[in-house]
């Protein structure tokens, strides 16, 4: 299943903690005009590099559908910051 919300928890040097909440469907409706120009430049790459641009979406489709569960924390010094998939 496709990701359905992005959270971001970060705690700076001064102990203050900050937390964004993404919700990904309408950020994917607002940039979708992008995305139409990213299939549109894969399209092309695929047909200068003779790759199935079909297969090339397809393997993108499937790696942003796995990502649903992913955390990513990074720590330095201090600071700490978590990003998580749900």
């Amino acid at each position: 299943m496709m990701p359905q919300l992005v959270t971001v928890r970060m705690r700076t040097e001064q102990g203050h903690r900050f937390c964004v909440w993404i919700p990904v469907i309408p950020v994917l409706i607002l940039a979708s005009p992008l995305l139409l120009l990213g299939i549109l430049g894969i399209a092309i790459t695929s047909w200068i590099m003779k790759i199935r641009a079909g297969a090339v979406l397809l393997g993108l489709g499937r790696v942003i559908w796995s990502l649903g569960g992913t955390r990513i924390e990074v720590r330095q010094g201090p600071t700490r910051m978590l990003i998580s998939l749900r």
